[in-house]
């Protein structure tokens, strides 16, 4: 019975299913993702893009950025594949390191407690950890709404997309799309100076992300059974930079009935987007309730993983 019993762990553990479960579990302990790199990136981008390059100079630096973090990548982890004395290593390792839990949660939770005790100067400090911008001038209101989007974004970015790609392709396809997603975190377009510099990161980003995006939204819909803010979503979608992006952060706006989206500064620049979902400004509330969907919609998503893989053991 024993025997029957580790067997049947070691191919569950041994699934990608079982990985990607396994693998979140961790990551909800460790305080480790690829987005430490983030910080790493963006200093390489202020050395090489002064920002007032020309648009195809700013292109050109951009590719061999990329190929300069790419190939040394590409190499470390042809190494790793090879070196290590099973693959399952490799798989675990690389997906507890795409997934992004414990580095989200803890600035979230951090900024709603400060924004509840009225401390407005921490709560800037800790939003500037998720938001990755100059955080200063912003007040409670926009501080929560701009963690509100924040919070779902990432655990889209996080979560969705290395999980799904590893679910398609495999350990090396998720790295990749994380590495993407990072990179246009580091590049961001929605900063002035990056606008040719970080098209490249920012296009290839969308593209990974699409997919997950779409699939989030649904598991977000089984969690709420919301048919109706879902539907209204799809309005708000066509007003986001990024569609799919849209559909998640019009979606949560739907739901909780608050006003997310509208004019935002971005290296003391305003830059006006359409205001999306209801007339409620947010509040630290919001913050809680917006991190709760999101990391219930992955808590959902893993165990639907496990229920198909136990499933699928069983034929």
């Amino acid at each position: 019975m024993n025997s029957e019993l580790i067997g049947v762990l070691l191919q569950f553990f041994s699934s990608r299913p079982g990985i990607v479960c396994t693998a979140t579990l961790l990551a909800m302990a460790v305080p480790v993702s690829a987005n430490i790199c983030c910080l790493l990136f963006t200093r390489m981008s202020d050395r090489v893009n002064s920002g007032d390059l020309h648009p195809s100079t700013a292109g050109m630096f951009s590719i061999l950025a990329n190929m300069m973090i790419f190939l040394p990548l590409a190499c470390l982890l042809w190494s790793a594949n090879n070196l290590l004395p099973h693959d399952l290593i490799y798989d675990y390792l690389l997906m507890i390191f795409c997934i992004e839990y414990s580095s989200i949660r803890s600035p979230v939770k951090d900024i709603s407690f400060q924004l509840r005790r009225q401390q407005l100067k921490r709560a800037r400090k800790a939003a500037s950890e998720i938001l990755l911008r100059n955080t200063e001038k912003m007040s409670e209101m926009g501080i929560a709404k701009a963690v509100c989007e924040s919070t779902v974004l990432r655990f889209m970015h996080g979560y969705f997309v290395p999980v799904l790609w590893y679910l398609a392709l495999g350990p090396t396809a998720a790295f990749t799309a994380s590495l993407l997603i990072i990179l246009a975190r580091a590049f961001s377009v929605k900063l002035r100076k990056n606008e040719y510099f970080g098209r490249i990161n920012s296009v290839l980003a969308m593209t990974v992300s699409a997919l997950p995006a779409v699939i989030m939204s649904l598991v977000m819909l089984v969690l709420t059974l919301d048919l109706k803010s879902y539907s209204r979503a799809f309005t708000h979608m066509h007003f986001h930079p990024n569609r799919m992006s849209g559909l998640l952060i019009g979606f949560t706006a739907e739901h909780f009935n608050i006003s997310l989206g509208g004019p935002r500064i971005y290296q003391d620049e305003k830059i006006r987007y359409n205001r999306i979902g209801g007339n409620t400004d947010p509040a630290p509330v919001h913050i809680d309730k917006t991190y709760r969907l999101s990391r219930n919609s992955v808590l959902l998503f893993s165990a639907g993983l496990a229920v198909y893989q136990l499933i699928h053991m069983t034929y």
